[in-house]
């Protein structure tokens, strides 16, 4: 049994901080756990997945509702014996279906930045005997190096340290249960073909906010190679960004969420991942994608 003051004293911390103690509960009720269920319908049908039971969305894996249109657009584009990279791979939901649809002859680079997803990533590859997925625990940007990055523990997604004073952002961190930072190793695109990597022909980036630095970060795989990209964006800056860079490169862009509809300007960029994803695709090969 607890001690009187030790209950006034959490009734007292609850009223003065009354959000970080209903997350504290949140937590608590769902635990930090992860849930092994067969997927019943969509792309991946049939498959096991391994997802935080925590994370508010993690149903739509598992009844195949989750970014519909993405998965989709993945499913009718990427073809047998492919090679995808996957930045921002997050627990694998799309990774498998790219190694699905490419096959024992494909391959796929899932890069995703967090020690413990990438855990659940890599075992999410091996209880489906996908061999053709290769897991890098890597940060994917525009130069190589150390990044320090904060990690939402509720969904299990990581973006980079916002520009704030230490001591705000120290603050910001601290005071919310459902963030902590950790550090993590960062490489390029064009780094990695570089070295020996099989260079990509589809390229998948969902990275928080860093989209644009990932594409910088490829620029020569992408004038070499030509892969067609799939990139979300978070904000109009992002999109800005992904469109200029994308143009400049000869690609021609659309909406995933609307199909051939071509994006002529900047300001049709898609600026969330609830407008759609941007896909772009060299002039070469248009007439070979099917959507």
């Amino acid at each position: 049994m607890r001690a009187p003051s030790s209950i006034i004293s959490r009734i007292i911390y609850a009223v003065y901080h009354p959000k970080r103690t209903l997350q504290a509960m949140y937590l608590q009720k769902l635990g930090l756990g992860y849930v092994k269920r067969k997927v019943t319908a969509g792309p991946i049908k049939g498959l096991w997945l391994v997802a935080g039971k925590r994370i508010f969305y993690s149903k739509d894996f598992w009844n195949g509702s989750y970014e519909m249109d993405t998965c989709h657009f993945i499913q009718s584009t990427v073809p047998a014996n492919a090679v995808c990279y996957d930045i921002g791979a997050n627990i694998g939901y799309h990774t498998l279906i790219m190694a699905k649809n490419s096959g024992s002859g494909g391959l796929v680079y899932a890069f995703e930045p967090i020690p413990e997803v990438c855990e659940v990533l890599t075992h999410n590859a091996k209880i489906n005997n996908m061999s053709n997925i290769v897991v890098v625990n890597n940060v994917v940007s525009c130069e190589s190096g150390t990044l320090t990055l904060v990690q939402n523990i509720d969904i299990d997604q990581a973006g980079l340290l916002e520009d704030l004073p230490e001591e705000k952002l120290s603050a910001k961190i601290t005071k919310n249960p459902l963030r902590k930072t950790f550090t993590c190793t960062s490489i390029t695109i064009d780094e990695f073909v570089a070295q020996g990597n099989k260079p990509p022909s589809f390229m998948k980036i969902d990275v928080e906010g860093t989209e644009v630095e990932v594409l910088k970060g490829a620029t020569d795989t992408l004038k070499n190679h030509q892969p067609i990209v799939l990139c979300e964006t978070h904000g109009k800056p992002q999109a800005s960004g992904v469109y200029k860079i994308l143009a400049e490169l000869k690609y021609d862009l659309f909406c995933v969420s609307q199909k051939t509809v071509p994006i002529e300007s900047i300001t049709q960029v898609p600026t969330n991942m609830y407008e759609g994803h941007v896909f772009a695709c060299p002039k070469k090969q248009e007439g070979k994608i099917r959507i």
